[in-house]
């Protein structure tokens, strides 16, 4: 039974999407990746059904909140990457409910202040990507003041609105030192 399926940058649409969920074939998949298509929130939602996924990789696929809402039914997910959508802080507050996670990119997305509150509450990340959410230093703040960021050792806050005083709570974070 087909455990991992990469069919990135193509032109999968929600009906694709749908059918690979649908499919007794991929019903057993751990790992997923649609990077680069046109799946949607439709597309994702029926992602979700497969519950055994472990990795998934849906970035530049126009999701927005009801497709993180939907992805994080997804128990078993220790990496998601869903850069480059639509999501906000209500998708970003969902996935963090997904306790198991290890690696998180929500790159250039629309997270804000309560998104990365709620993320940061994540306890086993090892790596988190931000990039391009507009953050600003008070963000930063959060993230380097939440002590469920010991295990971090990879964080992407490019492209942000971070200036010196983001830059120095990072930098001397009691929590970022590993």
């Amino acid at each position: 039974m087909l455990r991992s399926l990469k069919l990135y940058k193509n032109k999968i649409e929600s009906s694709g999407a749908e059918t690979i969920a649908n499919s007794q074939y991929t019903k057993r998949l751990t790992d997923i990746n649609l990077w680069g298509n046109a799946v949607k929130d439709q597309g994702a939602i029926a992602i979700a059904q497969l519950k055994d996924l472990a990795s998934i990789n849906l970035g530049d696929n126009e999701i927005g909140d009801s497709g993180a809402i939907a992805l994080a039914q997804l128990n078993n997910l220790t990496n998601i990457s869903i850069g480059k959508n639509q999501i906000g802080d209500e998708g970003a507050e969902a996935l963090a409910q997904l306790n198991k996670l290890t690696i998180v990119d929500l790159g250039d997305n629309k997270i804000g202040n309560r998104g990365v509150r709620a993320l940061v509450q994540l306890d086993h990340l090892s790596s988190l990507s931000l990039w391009g959410n507009k953050l600003t230093d008070t963000e930063a703040e959060i993230i380097a003041n939440s002590e469920h960021m010991k295990t971090l050792v990879s964080i992407n806050l490019g492209e942000n609105k971070i200036g010196d005083g983001g830059t120095i709570a990072l930098a001397q974070s009691n929590y970022l030192h590993n």
